[in-house]
């Protein structure tokens, strides 16, 4: 039973973390909740957490797993892999950050001019939003819920809100 399970986890790693590429496009889906911190790796869904400690020692469901010499040399590389990529996860979710600060300066910018009072309020909103989610991402530490309700909730709304409310405030002016 232990190796099935073993054996569905490093499966169910490299099936879970495959990504499809084309020329103009990357899509990723991830259905398990992923996070490294402390350089203890977990993943987890509503039936398991496995996790992967600082030593490259399983645990599943809190219960340590016994490993032969080849397992362990998967598990080792497979655990050095995730971590190295967790830098490489939050330069593109700057990168994303950054990209959004761009295309609103561009979107606003041409509009008002980018030496307008209102686009440079706007802006600084915009940054302000941005430097909040940069503080939640970490170069060392990674946790795909933490993510996710930081872009999906909080960074969605706001935009939304800081959209609304800027078109509310600058209608009347570029309609006059």
């Amino acid at each position: 039973m232990k190796q099935l399970i073993i054996g569905t986890l490093v499966s169910l790693c490299v099936m879970g973390t495959s990504v499809q590429a084309s020329d103009d496009s990357c899509n990723f889906q991830f259905d398990h909740d992923l996070s490294v911190i402390d350089n203890q790796i977990t993943l987890s869904d509503a039936a398991i957490t496995i996790s992967i400690d600082g030593n490259n020692q399983l645990y599943i469901n809190d219960e340590l797993q016994s490993l032969s010499s080849e397992q362990q040399a998967l598990l080792d590389s497979y655990a050095g892999n995730i971590r190295l990529l967790i830098p490489e996860i939050t330069a593109i979710a700057l990168e994303g950050v950054s990209l959004g600060i761009d295309a609103a300066s561009l979107a606003l910018g041409s509009l008002l001019g980018q030496g307008d009072p209102d686009y440079l309020e706007f802006m600084q909103r915009i940054q302000e939003l941005a430097d909040n989610i940069i503080l939640k991402l970490d170069l060392e530490n990674f946790d795909s819920k933490r993510i996710e309700a930081t872009f999906d909730n909080e960074f969605e709304k706001e935009i939304e809100a800081l959209v609304e409310q800027t078109v509310n405030e600058l209608t009347p002016r570029l309609m006059a």
